[in-house]
């Protein structure tokens, strides 16, 4: 075992160098910054100041947070002493803490913080403050086109020149729970419309914890839906050329950083000799602050041109005002057509349709003959639809290029003995904790249930084939009654629910390789009595 562990690490070094070019190399396995930082509460989103001199981060349910133990997290700071240990830390007592998650986005000198504030504004808030002799000054709001946010588990990062920011959030144009998005500095000194980094990057699971490098030509993120060691794994990827939605395939950064817990929020300075990291594996609390020995290649360096040489008027200038000749261009409106399908049957059937985008919503009807058809701008769209006896479906549309668009909507049908998978209802690796964003097709259930109170259903929970049979099992049941705890807790009567948790007996993929596993960890109900 030990063998085939080395032999594992020593391919993913290999497959990292010749995927995206060696810019570091892990040289020891996690080691903990010690109890001056790490505590028994959640420890995360860390940064170090650019001097290497502080580390900030956030720490959430520690009872001296602005809103005490619901706080959902305050930003802590901790200095480097002189035998390379780390000061006991010390909540930030200045404005850029709140009764809001409050997270550090980067710096761009000594003197100022890129603030998050969770909850600030309608779908978060993104702000910037600067430090004026040990005295932080009340952030100031930054405004990014169509920042909408459904999470409430959201990170951020910008580049060291300050042209682009990259956000992990829940959003229009996500292609499953939280993804990365990118907004870009315009030549007028405002910030453009937050735009999906590609599906190179995203998954159907979770990105989160962005980074840009120092160089700022590679990206370092976490995410459960690219082939791991355990829940979140961090992973590297080089962009393609200037922009940011070219990379290359997304490379896992080995067992030196990644264990069978969750690592995320991957940083590090140009040219140190270490890396800091949040990780679950053996940790005080919920979370640990924890570091890796890196190295660099030789020829190694950050050009110039990736620092902000004038990094306030570079991020926001509160006197930019928009001149008065340079008026907003109406936007074209452009056609989206389609029909609702029956799943199983293949035919057209009649329903309604939600359609929520940037700017406004629009609520149309949706015929057998004739289908729908929307007037919408470019953009990014949720679109909900409703039939009479069959489940609401619910899916991110981005509408790219102008002219008209067909897209056809596939119904489940509420018949008895229809198996319906969650294919959002997602778990943390071995255990029953929920992964965030499972809600939302949960929620489809409920409200299936609510508006028809005669249905009755069989829940049932799948896992793969790792690990030991009796365990697998047992946690599968397990899954299964967080699920149905979900919808009693809802107001949904027992009686009407059953459940069964089956392990690795009943597969619907093979278990050779770790995609086929993932069809096979699955939630599913299946309709037993109407």
């Amino acid at each position: 075992m030990v063998l085939r562990k080395f032999i594992l690490t020593i391919q993913a070094a290999l497959v990292l160098i010749n995927a995206i070019g060696q810019q570091i190399t892990v040289e020891s396995p996690q080691e903990s910054l010690g109890p001056g930082i790490n505590s028994k509460f959640f420890e995360q989103n860390p940064l170090i100041s650019i001097d290497g001199t502080n580390i900030y981060f956030v720490r959430s349910g520690d009872p001296q947070n602005t809103g005490g133990v619901s706080d959902k997290g305050d930003i802590w700071i901790s200095t480097k002493v002189t035998d390379g240990t780390w000061s006991a830390a010390q909540r930030i007592n200045a404005p850029i803490n709140t009764i809001a998650r409050n997270a550090i986005i980067g710096f761009q000198d000594d003197l100022m913080l890129l603030n998050y504030n969770y909850g600030k504004s309608v779908g978060g808030g993104f702000s910037v403050s600067r430090k004026i002799v040990n005295i932080w000054e009340e952030p100031v709001d930054v405004s990014i086109p169509f920042f909408k946010s459904q999470s409430e588990f959201e990170s951020a990062a910008i580049s060291p020149n300050g042209e682009a920011m990259i956000f992990s959030i829940q959003s229009f144009g996500t292609y499953g729970v939280e993804d990365l998005f990118y907004t870009t500095m315009q030549s007028n000194g405002k910030w453009s419309d937050l735009r999906n980094i590609g599906p190179t990057i995203n998954t159907p699971y979770q990105e989160l914890t962005p980074f840009i490098s120092p160089d700022g030509q590679y990206l370092y993120f976490a995410s459960n839906g690219h082939q791991g060691y355990g829940g979140m794994d961090i992973f590297a990827s080089k962009r393609l050329d200037d922009g940011w939605r070219n990379w290359t395939e997304p490379v896992n950064l080995g067992e030196l950083v990644n264990t069978v817990g969750s690592e995320t929020s991957f940083s590090f300075l140009p040219e140190a000799d270490w890396a800091i990291l949040v990780s679950t594996q053996n940790s005080d609390g919920y979370g640990d602050l924890k570091k890796v020995a890196i190295s660099f290649p030789e020829d190694y360096s950050v050009p110039d041109d990736t620092v902000a040489t004038n990094p306030i008027s570079v991020i926001y200038d509160p006197m930019d005002v928009e001149p008065p000749y340079d008026q907003p261009l109406k936007p074209a409106l452009n056609t989206l057509k389609g029909r609702l399908i029956n799943i199983k049957n293949r035919q057209p059937i009649d329903g309604n349709l939600i359609i929520i985008g940037e700017t406004d919503t629009v609520n149309i009807k949706s015929s057998i003959n004739s289908g729908f058809v929307a007037n919408v701008v470019r953009g990014d769209f949720r679109i909900s639809a409703t039939a009479i006896d069959f489940l609401d479906y619910d899916t991110l549309f981005t509408f790219s290029r102008g002219g008209e668009v067909m897209i056809d909507l596939y119904l489940e049908p509420l018949d008895v003995g229809n198996t319906i998978s969650l294919k959002h209802v997602l778990f943390e690796r071995g255990t029953t904790d929920l992964v965030p964003g499972s809600e939302r097709d949960l929620q489809t259930v409920y409200n299936m249930l609510s508006n028809n109170p005669s249905i009755e259903i069989l829940v049932e929970g799948h896992t793969d084939n790792q690990g030991v049979f009796r365990l697998n099992v047992e946690l599968s049941q397990q899954r299964v009654d967080a699920v149905i705890k979900y919808l009693v807790d809802r107001g949904i009567k027992i009686n009407r629910l059953k459940g069964k948790g089956w392990g690795a007996m009943k597969p619907i993929a093979n278990n050779s390789t770790e995609e086929s596993r993932k069809m096979n960890r699955r939630v599913e109900f299946t309709i037993t009595g109407k």
